[in-house]
């Protein structure tokens, strides 16, 4: 699925690309000429952030410290979610689980941040039941985590480790001690 995204992204970049040489040339290309350029430059910029996504790390560092748990994103992330970390009181953690249904799809919701389907997810996204916070490259990656009291609703974010075992880490610092 992710490469399927990709070669779409890249395809549809080639295509813009080349109406930037193509337009100026066309009969009367004044205002077509105007627009194959910015499709070009357009295309252009896309096949250099899909080039550039490919490379960076593609996951969040989960960090507990005292009663927080902290989600730091990595790499390009951080644009494209145009957030760099998460602190979320271990308290308001109502569920973790690896849920890889949730981060599969296409439409998550009206955005504030990335989504490029089939090829990564990032940022706020607003549902039917309520925002929800998505960094995943990776669907099979993920956990989810059910908040109260906060901004978000739900994060469902790519792990480092397997999501077993950041789905237990979590569980372990939740339990009262």
């Amino acid at each position: 699925m992710r490469r399927a995204g990709l070669g779409i992204g890249l395809g549809l970049a080639v295509l813009f690309f080349a109406m930037t040489f193509y337009a100026p040339y066309l009969p009367g290309a004044g205002v077509a000429g105007q627009v194959g350029v910015f499709f070009g430059v357009f295309g252009l910029l896309v096949v250099i952030g899909l080039f550039v996504a490919t490379l960076a790390p593609r996951s969040v560092k989960l960090a507990i410290e005292g009663e927080n748990l902290h989600l730091r994103m990595t790499g390009l992330d951080r644009i494209f979610a145009l957030k760099s970390e998460l602190t979320i009181p271990l308290a308001h953690i109502q569920a973790v689980s690896s849920r890889p249904q949730d981060a599969h799809g296409w439409f998550h919701g009206l955005r504030f941040g990335t989504n490029m389907p089939g090829v990564f997810t990032a940022g706020t996204f607003l549902t039917g039941d309520g925002l929800v916070f998505y960094c995943v490259h990776d669907p099979d990656k993920t956990i989810a985590l059910d908040i109260a009291h906060e901004t978000y609703r739900r994060v469902i974010v790519q792990v480092e480790e397997s999501p077993e075992e950041a789905v237990a880490r979590i569980e372990a610092a939740r339990e009262p001690s």
